[in-house]
Formats: C-alpha cells, sequence, structure tokens
C-alpha cells in the first residue's frame, strides 16, 4: 500500500511539473513567438527519466485512435455512400468519399 501511495504521490508531482512546464512552454511561444518547447522541457526533466526520443515514440496520434479508423471506413461504406449512390442523379455532381 505504501508504495502504491509514493507512486500516486510522484504522480501527482509530475503531473504538477508537466503543468509548470506546458505554461512555460506556452509562454515561449505566445511572448517570444518561439516554437513549442515542451518536450525538450520536459526531456531535460530528471524528475521524468526520458529523453526526447522516449517522448516522440509516444506522441503519435495512430497510437491513441483504437478503432477509430475502421468505424470510419464501415461508416461510410454502409451509411454514407449507398445514401450517395441512391441521390447520385438529383445533384449533378459525382461524390467520392476516400479516408
Amino acid at each position: 500500500m505504501k508504495v502504491i501511495l509514493q507512486q500516486d504521490v510522484k504522480g501527482q508531482e509530475l503531473h504538477e511539473k508537466i503543468r509548470q512546464l506546458s505554461m512555460q512552454a506556452g509562454k515561449t511561444v505566445k511572448e517570444e513567438g518561439k516554437e513549442n518547447n515542451l518536450v525538450d522541457l520536459i526531456a531535460a526533466d530528471p524528475a521524468f527519466g526520458l529523453t526526447k526520443a522516449d517522448i516522440e515514440k509516444n506522441l503519435k496520434p495512430e497510437l491513441y485512435v483504437g478503432r477509430a479508423p475502421r468505424q470510419v471506413e464501415v461508416y461510410l461504406r454502409d451509411v454514407v455512400n449507398p445514401v450517395l449512390e441512391a441521390h447520385k442523379d438529383e445533384s449533378g455532381v459525382k461524390a467520392e468519399i476516400n479516408v
């Protein structure tokens, strides 16, 4: 139990560090007109124990979309495309949706 509590405290501490670093990065962008350097700031903080490469390999949106791409394909195939096909002569415009 003590280990879990310590991990929870460390998680809260890291969350707070991310918040502070995010504010710092935001200031860099908004006030100085520079690029967002949040990843660099996190990588430079020894509390995280991460390299820039460690962080960047997890910043790929495709890792977090789950089944959404397949769901869109099925929806287009089963719902949208039949409606477009049924009404293709009405609009005089050929519509095609590719994802």
